[in-house]
């Protein structure tokens, strides 16, 4: 039976062929089934390699990015809560500023050939060395310094339009990179936003200016505007949104938030802002003798540097100078223009210029902001509980140390009133001075302030950071959204190395970074408590609940306690309180900070530049 019907088969050659393909096809599927998932001579089973082929083709679809500049491969990232994201570290965006671009505006880079590898971070700006003791990059330093970093949550390819939180790092403008190990952005990325993180030109190779249009200055800042014309042009290629960018900055990096509200290179790079821990009304965000510094800087660097050379002179100089000289002799300026404690300015900050073409900053500071004269954006702002702390050494001979400072600049304070009067209120006459130092004083609780460390710590917050942080909320509430917020959850891993001066709660400037951040390898989300953990998610979504809707709380939420966080407004000054409860309270223009505002107002020689 069999047989006859095989010949039948061999007979009609159609009926022959369909025949053997089947047979054909059995005998494949069935050896399929033998080796799916056996172990090839390579020891990995099929069905393994298969689905590592298909990631690796995943992956390398998602971390090749074509840019108008030309191609980067960058590196998939994990969260330690197992968060996918790409990482794209160390792009180009500007000519490296060497020679003849030595204290000029950056320059956009040049296309490259082929892929660029950009998956890791070797270069940061030169700098003074370990400004507040949290990190050392003197291996890493160098001229050639300019490029930014994108992480993004979705595949590169995907398309897209996320928003965009462009971050601007702090430390005094002397200090600060954005390394990976020092703002890892992995917990963000939980929350629907992309983060660019980049270097600026610092300290006298970024900020020396000669008050003219030979040696201008703000070449930090123009890099800063370089960085975000360049997200403009190519975020749209990691599946963001260009039109939906917000610039984000901590201490320094929130005063320069506030000058580009102010700037006309920045005009409608960026659709809103926040500032955290910073204004630029701060004392310290202005450069006051930039004329100056620079020929002192000249002279040390040179004895015989004539003291009354010209502009152009000193430009000439100072191209020929190695950048580690020009870097290393900042040591040598006068401590008072380098110590943490110092409120009058650092030697190397933004300066006014003349009025030119490519001026970054050209008008007063206080009387811009007073006026309107600047991008009416959403602004987000806010301050700790103790802004006068700052990051320590876990070194114990540093805190002793840091103790004393506080007594003797206690001491200062009672023995000589005057010296409250910062140079910013314009009074040069002692017998002034030491009137204005009395109501000044009289705006603090009554008794010495040796005996009282934590009336010490207030009176410092408050010139630094605090009150000017207020006056520039309750000014630019006038002509746009403002929230304001007091970060006030002192975690117990950070506190243990600060003073411990009675009526503080020790939450110093800087401490809350490493509830938005994997701050310095410090990772709370990983291995905080649990209340760090719902502080850090709290944080991080109010922050990014603004990139993304220009409100931090656009609905109720469980996780922010169902709070609506109300605006600003200049006759009712409400703020969010961040602590282990999320609260609206109403507190912050307390009778020390009207003091503040009219000792401005009414001693102070106008015209005022910072508060």
């Amino acid at each position: 039976m069999l047989l006859e019907s095989i010949c039948r088969i061999l007979r009609k050659p159609t009926l022959y062929f369909l025949a053997l393909g089947i047979v054909i096809l059995i005998i494949l599927f069935l050896i399929m089934l033998q080796g799916y998932g056996k172990e090839n001579n390579t020891g990995t089973t099929y069905c393994k390699d298969d689905q590592k082929a298909y990631n690796r083709l995943i992956e390398d679809k998602c971390t090749l990015v074509k840019l108008p500049d030309g191609k980067l491969r960058g590196r998939k990232a994990i969260s330690s809560r197992n968060i996918e994201f790409y990482a794209f570290q160390e792009i180009p965006y500007a000519m490296p500023p060497i020679g003849k671009l030595r204290f000029e505006d950056p320059v956009p880079p040049e296309k490259w050939d082929g892929i660029l590898n950009v998956t890791k971070n070797t270069k940061t700006c030169f700098q003074f060395i370990n400004f507040l003791h949290v990190h050392d990059w003197r291996e890493s330093q160098t001229e050639d310094c300019l490029y930014l970093n994108v992480y993004t949550p979705v595949c590169a390819s995907s398309g897209g339009s996320l928003p965009v939180m462009f971050y601007i790092y702090g430390s005094g403008y002397i200090s600060g990179a954005s390394d990976y190990d020092l703002f890892g952005p992995d917990h963000l990325m939980e929350n629907g936003v992309i983060v660019v993180t980049f270097n600026h030109r610092l300290g006298p190779l970024g900020f020396l200016s000669t008050g003219d249009k030979v040696i201008p200055g703000n070449y930090g800042m123009k890099d800063q505007v370089l960085a975000l014309k360049w997200v403009n042009r190519n975020i749209q290629y990691f599946g963001g949104d260009p039109n939906s960018v917000s610039i984000v900055g901590h201490s320094s990096g929130a005063a320069s938030v506030g000058l580009h509200l102010m700037s006309k290179l920045s005009r409608g790079l960026y659709n809103s802002a926040v500032c955290q821990s910073g204004t630029s009304l701060s004392s310290w965000s202005y450069q006051l003798n930039y004329k100056r510094n620079a020929h002192h800087l000249a002279v040390l660097l040179d004895s015989s540097f004539k003291k009354n050379a010209s502009s152009e002179e000193l430009l000439k100089f100072l191209r020929t100078v190695p950048a580690e000289e020009i870097n290393s002799i900042v040591h040598n300026f006068p401590k008072s223009l380098l110590d943490q404690m110092d409120v009058q300015g650092f030697a190397f900050t933004p300066a006014i210029e003349p009025d030119h073409e490519k001026a970054f900053l050209t008008e007063n500071m206080y009387s811009a902001i007073q006026e309107g004269h600047m991008d009416r954006v959403p602004l987000l702002i806010g301050i700790v509980s103790e802004e006068a702390f700052t990051k320590y050494d876990s070194d114990t001979s540093v805190l002793s140390e840091r103790v004393e400072k506080w007594k003797d600049a206690a001491r200062t304070l009672d023995e000589d009133p005057a010296s409250m009067v910062l140079d910013n209120i314009n009074i040069v006459d002692e017998t002034e001075k030491k009137r204005i130092g009395e109501a000044i004083r009289n705006l603090y609780p009554p008794g010495q302030f040796a005996n009282d460390l934590g009336k010490t710590v207030k009176y410092f917050s408050d010139i630094t950071f605090t009150r000017a942080i207020i006056r520039h909320a309750e000014l630019q509430s006038n002509y746009s959204d403002v929230y304001f917020y007091r970060f006030s959850y002192g975690s117990p891993a950070l506190n243990g190395i600060k003073p411990d001066f009675e009526g503080t709660y020790e939450v110093g400037h800087g401490d809350d970074d490493v509830f938005m951040w994997r701050f310095t390898g410090i990772d709370v989300v990983e291995k905080g408590s649990l209340m760090d953990i719902l502080t850090s998610d709290r944080y991080r979504t109010l922050i990014t609940n603004f990139v993304k809707y220009l409100n931090p709380t656009p609905t109720k939420s469980p996780l922010l306690n169902d709070v609506i966080w109300p605006k600003v407004r200049p006759d009712d000054f409400k703020f969010l309180d961040i602590n282990e409860t999320i609260t609206i309270q109403n507190n912050l223009r307390d009778e020390t900070y009207k003091g503040w505002v009219k000792i401005y107002e009414e001693m102070a020689r106008k015209p005022i530049l910072t508060f």
